[in-house]
């Protein structure tokens, strides 16, 4: 069982720190970590195409993700 710490009341100045904090953690996420630009079939050479944001380009056959293989006869 989880427990967590409520002790603290929930006011307006709490909350715009915890959404200040959020929105500050989501920059250094968007930043730092390799996020998707957008995902394709390229049905012709049988892969997945991820592209990231930061350029990076990712290839892969369907049959190395579980679960994958099946649904890209489909297209």
């Amino acid at each position: 069982m989880i427990s967590r710490n409520w002790n603290k009341e929930l006011t307006e100045e709490n909350l715009r720190q915890q959404i200040a904090q959020a929105k500050q953690t989501w920059k250094t996420a968007e930043a730092t970590e390799p996020r998707a630009e957008s995902v394709q079939y390229n049905q012709s050479e049988d892969l997945i195409v991820i592209k990231l944001k930061n350029g990076a380009i990712f290839c892969f056959p369907p049959r190395l993700a579980q679960g994958l293989d099946r649904g890209a006869s489909r297209f």
